[in-house]
């Protein structure tokens, strides 16, 4: 995880879906939003809802994906978040998507899949898309390990560290956490199918350190774009 490549071990993680755009399926066809560029019309300025990049690391964490696609970039972000397209802000993922739900807005942000798929089994007129600009990612969090050195005891650390890395080990982690683990050897018991890498597809990290100079882009962005609003 670190540009140097042995100092910071990734050890699990789930295949993350691309960034979706949660709308409400009264007043928006799913064909309108084939491309994220879709959403700089100006029939939609005013309709949109996102996350709060300011207050939720989530939405900060999808904007930086949404930057890191070649197609897409900072411009992007700068353009759609710009003043005059009246993006309605919350901190309140829970609110976004009633919002959405009850017409308030037509277009949300920020909001989790799996919400989405409940609300629309409860009846409610929310869908979500994936428009084509996308990119596959692996979702690391928290599942890294590194060594310290002068601890005061360097080789409990290292049995330690030896046995997480193995399969018992990783068999153990797995089934707490339910992310997959990186080993091929560790069978998928209690995680769902759908968060397991694929070995065919090139994942992107976005928390690897050489995307950190692009994150702090994109803080200060969201920033400069929410003072002068």
């Amino acid at each position: 995880m670190d540009n140097a490549g042995q100092y910071v071990l990734c050890f699990a993680g789930a295949a993350a879906p691309p960034t979706p755009i949660t709308y409400n399926t009264r007043q928006v066809d799913s064909k309108e939003l084939a491309s994220w560029y879709d959403l700089l019309q100006p029939k939609w300025k005013g309709k949109i809802a996102s996350a709060d990049p300011n207050t939720q690391g989530t939405m900060r964490g999808n904007l930086t994906v949404l930057a890191a696609i070649p197609e897409l970039g900072t411009d992007y972000i700068r353009r759609l978040y710009a003043p005059e397209q009246e993006v309605r802000l919350s901190g309140d993922s829970r609110l976004l998507l009633d919002w959405i739900a009850q017409g308030q807005y037509a277009i949300g942000l920020g909001i989790g899949r799996v919400d989405v798929e409940e609300a629309s089994r409860l009846g409610l007129p929310v869908a979500w898309k994936n428009p084509k600009e996308s990119m596959s990612e692996l979702s690391v969090q928290f599942n890294t390990i590194m060594l310290v050195n002068q601890a005061p005891h360097p080789n409990a650390a290292r049995v330690y560290i030896n046995w997480v890395l193995s399969r018992e080990g990783q068999i153990a982690y797995q089934k707490a956490i339910e992310t997959p683990s990186l080993r091929m050897d560790v069978p998928r018991d209690g995680v769902m199918l759908d968060d397991v890498p694929d070995p065919a597809v090139h994942y992107e990290v976005t928390q690897h350190e050489r995307y950190l100079p692009l994150r702090d882009s994109v803080q200060s962005l969201v920033k400069d774009l929410a003072s002068s609003r």
